[in-house]
């Protein structure tokens, strides 16, 4: 607890430490006030459109900001305080000056006495206080300028400890009422239940095989436990573009289906039983979620999940998502997100997992084969693990970019040479990892003849289902190879993707290169099929 803990540090007599803490405090409080303040918003919405809710939701939110403003007050004042430690105190600053003048000292007190006197008996004891400090600290002022100082900062201490435990407690039901006003404007703006929707949208749809269409359809009433997101960002990918050109994904989406998967936005409906959410949320959501339940599951492996539930629709004004995503991967933004960096969340989970399996670390030397989306990503967490990365790819937009976020070396194979022949050609030596981010069997053989003995393979580009490829057992065998397959995301490797973006460490500006409106969407991805080398760009689906 925050209390005890400064408590604890008064023993050492350390200011800065009981700063640290009230300075934690105030970072609490402060997103407590913005939250205040978005939920007072809508809980005047909530006035306005329904009825004593709305009322009630006022008065809460009321009430909580008023008390947010006295804490927030209270905490940076006090922070000063410690953080100038003894110094900050004039009645301490003076003795040091005078040499230990006690009679201008204790009239210092007194009148510090007589200003508490005004604000109640509290005020009154306070003052009194105040005033013994400075006849003790005359008395031992003349002896020791340093213990003048020790003093003071011990009942600053003192004082801190107090008020942070005093803080703790308020703080505490500060933010019950706080959870309080948030579930009445929630019901003061849900209205009923299930609430259904008579105006359509428009969404891509996906009809078949390099056939999809920009419809409007219905939108569909939200079930228990489902939140519906206004779509403020949506990416190309280059899954999508391999089921665009195929027609489906057997796991993931079959035809006539909304279509796209990677995409941010604001909540704008919520159901009773999504208790965690609410309205005007800022979310990025995975395209899938595990079950929980089945082996894979239970061993930590949810990416293999025997049921994973999938998520279509992106590229549309709006998606429901249904309960388990909402439980288990629907995500909470950062007010500074930005919504077209935070689209890129599902993607970068699946690389995370691609990093976790391949165990990067410091020192190790990395080819990455591929500088599209995914290729990029796992340059930029390859050079975040301290790895020497390489690159042999195509466009040199790409290849530029893969520079700019740390590669040491790119391999133009843009003119269709060998890749083998390429990378031995530019660099002597063999890599400790190999990644193919390409998904073609000729790029999964290359891969193999690349590695060092020793080292690990990572197939993590998926090639067209019922494709095989021919390896060198000798050489599998021999050279002690490590082969290995990433598919896919967990929760935590999609948190995990979600930090690294709002941690900056990948940035919107390097992987998201275009834009265009929703109705253009069919022409970009034919272009995307026959080979535009745009890494990513930004849809907008709504005028």
């Amino acid at each position: 607890m925050v209390g005890e803990e400064v408590a604890e540090r008064h023993e050492r007599h350390s200011p800065d430490d009981a700063a640290e803490d009230i300075e934690g405090h105030e970072a609490g409080i402060t997103h407590l006030s913005h939250a205040s303040h978005k939920w007072r918003e809508g809980a005047y919405d909530g006035h306005e459109a329904r009825d004593d809710d709305g009322l009630r939701a006022v008065a809460f939110v009321e009430l909580v900001s008023a008390v947010e403003v006295f804490f927030f007050h209270n905490a940076r004042k006090f922070q000063s305080e410690l953080v100038t430690g003894a110094a900050a105190d004039p009645v301490v600053h003076r003795v040091t000056e005078n040499g230990g003048n006690g009679n201008e000292h204790e009239q210092r007190g007194e009148v510090q006495s007589v200003r508490n006197r005004g604000e109640g008996a509290e005020g009154e004891e306070q003052g009194i206080a105040r005033q013994k400090r400075g006849h003790h600290q005359t008395g031992f002022a003349e002896d020791d300028e340093e213990d003048n100082r020790v003093e003071p900062r011990a009942e600053i201490l003192d004082e801190a400890a107090e008020m942070a435990i005093e803080m703790e407690d308020d703080v505490d039901d500060l933010e019950d009422e706080f959870h309080r006003a948030r579930r009445c404007v929630r019901k003061a703006l849900r209205g009923k239940e299930d609430v259904v929707h008579t105006a359509p949208m428009r969404a891509a749809v996906l009809h078949g095989k390099e056939d999809v269409r920009v419809e409007r359809v219905p939108v569909p009433a939200l079930r228990a436990g489902e939140v519906r997101i206004a779509i403020e960002a949506a990416l190309t990918c280059g899954t999508d573009l391999k089921v665009f050109k195929r027609g489906y994904h057997a796991r993931m989406i079959v035809p006539p289906a909304v279509f796209g998967h990677e995409l941010a936005g604001v909540i704008s409906e919520v159901t009773a039983q999504a208790r965690d959410w609410c309205v005007g949320d800022r979310v990025a959501v995975a395209n899938s979620a595990p079950c929980s339940d089945c082996r894979f599951c239970r061993g930590g492996q949810e990416n293999l999940c025997d049921d994973l539930l999938f998520l279509n629709g992106a590229y549309a004004e709006s998606i429901a998502v249904p309960s388990r995503l909402v439980e288990k991967n629907l995500l909470r933004l950062k007010p500074t997100t930005n919504f077209r960096a935070a689209a890129l969340t599902e993607p970068l989970g699946c690389v995370v997992q691609g990093v976790e399996d391949c165990k990067l670390r410091a020192g190790q030397r990395v080819l990455v084969i591929g500088a599209g989306p995914i290729g990029l990503m796992f340059v930029a967490l390859a050079k975040e693990s301290g790895c020497a990365v390489n690159v042999v790819g195509r466009g040199e937009k790409r290849l530029a970019t893969a520079r700019k976020l740390g590669a040491k070396q790119v391999v133009d194979v843009t003119n269709g040479d060998d890749v083998v022949s390429a990378v031995k050609t530019a660099v002597s030596e063999p890599f400790d990892v190999v990644v193919e981010a390409v998904g073609k069997p000729e790029t999964w053989e290359a891969a193999v003849k690349l590695v060092r003995k020793g080292g690990v393979v990572n197939f993590f580009g998926g090639c067209p289902a019922g494709t095989s490829i021919t390896l060198d057992t000798g050489l599998i065998h021999y050279s002690n190879l490590m082969l290995l397959g990433s598919f896919h995301h967990t929760p935590r490797t999609i948190r995990r993707a979600l930090e690294l973006i709002e941690d900056g460490v990948i940035r919107a500006d390097d992987f998201v290169d275009g834009e265009v409106l929703l109705a253009d969407l069919p022409e970009l991805f034919k272009a995307m099929a026959n080979g535009s080398r745009a890494v990513k760009t930004l849809v907008r689906v709504r005028m």
